[in-house]
């Protein structure tokens, strides 16, 4: 086995280039901090409670149901029935929030577009 070593005895002492420009004794002038206002108590937002329809939070739930089912269908039938059903459930989303529909006549209109059994949300 042989072993290369490698030195740097033989490499000159680096030479002082002189550089005119700043010069490193200068003191550097650092930005003055910003300062950060900070809100008060009475200034803060207060957060509001988000109302919810029932409706058709129930409506939305079938819709979700429909394209988990479509998704995870055994064969093109399934899936292909099951994705137009969503579609008509997102269309009942829109009439129901628009107060066209209950969530009774929603629901019924989605089974109606199904073949087979209908997710419990659709129920």
């Amino acid at each position: 086995m042989l072993i290369v070593v490698a030195g740097c005895d033989d490499d000159e002492e680096p030479v002082d280039i002189p550089f005119e420009g700043l010069e490193p004794s200068a003191a550097r002038q650092l930005p003055t901090p910003i300062a950060v206002p900070t809100a008060s108590a009475s200034a803060s937002p207060k957060p509001t409670a988000v109302k919810i329809n029932p409706a058709v939070a129930a409506v939305r739930a079938c819709c979700n149901a429909l394209r988990a089912k479509s998704g995870s269908a055994d064969d093109k039938g399934s899936r292909a029935v099951n994705k137009q059903a969503a579609a008509v459930c997102q269309q009942r989303v829109g009439d129901v929030l628009a107060g066209r529909m209950t969530k009774a006549q929603a629901l019924s209109s989605v089974r109606g577009s199904l073949l087979g059994k209908a997710p419990f949300a659709c129920r």
